[in-house]
């Protein structure tokens, strides 16, 4: 595994610490884990990290059109595959994924015992991972990207609160606002399993910078009705992310770079 400095992503904020370069991974039940991680590409971390796919990965990273595309998709499944195997005290080449009905992965086989909820997120030459000990993790990191047409697609994704709360925004703080409500809606479609089937006009998001955590309730979905936390993270700069998380309360929230 990589050895590179900790960041402390909020220092002020007592819920969020650095893990060390020497800490043990070991997940407590109250808390969660978040890495940061590049996904440039050397021939050798290619190679690597390709001996390391099923044989399913394989075939999907053959079947990018584009050269980035593949690398960066390898890079990204390599670290998940080495990140995992830490955890579990296994190797990459140990770790079996299945997939829900709309692409979330999950732990399979004798795996599952152990309790270890994930997520992923990428966005150009960065990813993001989260892990979690049964709890329900989502995660969501998009590049804030100043020429796209945000004020296009912001009708579309949000609810008509959130348009309202959108107008009464700085003009100036309008592209990050769309971002952070973005990311949050994409991360609590993927905590909860439904991706892009999750309506995402029925909730409600605040689109404000948030200084802690912030309770989000589904009631429109019978099977994933409960309620959900939401927590905002910085990892990068020029880069918008958000967790979410079903359950009680996070204690902690320990983050370090790949």
């Amino acid at each position: 595994m990589a050895s590179t400095q900790s960041v402390d992503w909020l220092g002020s904020r007592n819920i969020y610490c650095a893990l060390s370069v020497n800490d043990e991974v070991q997940l407590q039940p109250e808390e969660v884990h978040i890495w940061s991680a590049s996904l440039i590409a050397t021939q050798d971390r290619l190679e690597t990290f390709f001996g390391t796919l099923s044989k399913d990965e394989r075939k999907r990273a053959k079947s990018f059109v584009r050269g980035l595309d593949r690398n960066r998709y390898i890079i990204a499944r390599g670290i998940l595959r080495e990140l995992l195997g830490n955890y579990l005290g296994i190797t990459p080449e140990q770790v079996r994924f299945t997939y829900g009905t709309y692409g979330k992965p999950y732990l399979t086989g004798l795996l599952v015992g152990d309790g270890l909820e994930f997520n992923l997120s990428h966005a150009a030459n960065s990813a993001v991972y989260v892990f979690a000990n049964r709890r329900q993790v989502g995660i969501d990191i998009e590049l804030l990207n100043h020429r796209m047409a945000w004020w296009e697609l912001a009708p579309i994704i949000f609810s008509e609160n959130e348009l309202l709360e959108l107008d009464e925004i700085p003009e100036e703080d309008k592209m990050n606002a769309f971002f952070r409500g973005w990311t949050r809606k994409e991360a609590l479609a993927k905590c909860c399993g439904l991706g892009f089937s999750l309506n995402a006009k029925v909730y409600n998001v605040p689109l404000r910078h948030l200084e802690t955590s912030r309770v989000i309730e589904i009631l429109t979905q019978p099977k994933h009705q409960g309620v959900w936390y939401l927590y905002p993270i910085d990892p990068l700069v020029g880069f918008m992310a958000a967790l979410a998380i079903k359950g009680t309360r996070l204690n902690s929230i320990r983050m370090k770079v790949y």
